[in-house]
């Protein structure tokens, strides 16, 4: 009778684990699942973590707010539910033993899962994530994301300093990942 697979058998048969092999780790990026339909998906997160972890790996668990298709031709919709779907998705990535877990996403408005201040939906969505880590929300003052920057306070202030720490902790993840999989030379 046979045992069970190896973990990095396990790891390349998990639906989703694309990079087994080529990276330190995997991050699960699911936009669009649906908690209240989807059966099993935090145990889906904790069997991927667990894959991950078995082979020495950082895993990066998926949350988002909502979702809507219908802008890029598609029809899936998950209800934000002013916020419930990103506490749930974010019970669900921290319940995995994640090494991080990654936002989906800061401004994918074209799909409705940013958190980025917007006409619609204010900054609320910056509000649930303090909320959930106990932090005060970031002061988030008017501003257009799509107009140019002219300054750097502006540069450093509110919702952009939220983004530009963001794609730092990205730089420095990528370096640290790139430095362990370098080979040790004697």
């Amino acid at each position: 009778m046979p045992g069970p697979p190896t973990p990095a058998l396990a790891l390349e048969n998990m639906e989703g684990a694309r990079v087994n092999g080529l990276v330190d780790g995997d991050a699960y990026y699911w936009s669009s699942v649906n908690t209240d339909t989807y059966p099993g998906y935090p145990e889906k997160l904790a069997k991927m973590s667990e894959a991950v972890h078995s082979q020495g790996g950082l895993w990066i668990a998926p949350a988002a707010p909502g979702f809507d298709a219908r802008m890029v031709g598609g029809s899936s919709i998950v209800d934000r539910k002013d916020g419930d779907t990103l506490r749930t998705q974010m019970n669900a990535a921290m319940s995995s033993a994640p090494d991080a877990i990654g936002i989906i996403s800061w401004n994918e408005f074209s799909e409705n899962s940013h958190i980025e201040p917007s006409q619609t939906h204010g900054d609320r969505y910056l509000g649930v994530l303090s909320e959930i880590n106990n932090l005060p929300p970031p002061m988030v003052g008017e501003f257009d994301s799509s107009e140019p920057v002219t300054s750097y306070p502006i540069l450093f202030s509110g919702a952009r300093t939220i983004a530009l720490a963001g794609l730092g902790v990205l730089i420095f993840s990528a370096f640290i990942i790139i430095a362990r999989r370098r080979p040790k030379t004697a």
